[in-house]
């Protein structure tokens, strides 16, 4: 059992050669004068809603999709 745990876990977490910043998941939030990057994809109980806070250089993990939509996040 833990062994089919383990095998899933390290299939999300497998290096892809894509960046955050380039997924589909990837919502951005504004505070103040400051934004905010979360991942859709990767729930947390540390932050406020819920979502895992990414920064947008760090590399993807094995829930990558690509995303269509260009915005303002390729300047990151």
């Amino acid at each position: 059992m833990s062994d089919l745990l383990f095998d899933e876990l390290s299939a999300k977490c497998k290096y892809t050669g894509t960046r955050c910043k380039d997924c589909k998941h990837i919502q951005k939030w504004q505070c103040g004068g400051s934004f905010f990057f979360y991942c859709g994809a990767i729930k947390s109980n540390l932050t406020y809603n819920g979502l895992k806070k990414v920064k947008c250089k760090t590399p993807s993990c094995g829930l990558f999709e690509k995303s269509e939509v260009k915005d303002e996040i390729d300047k990151y």
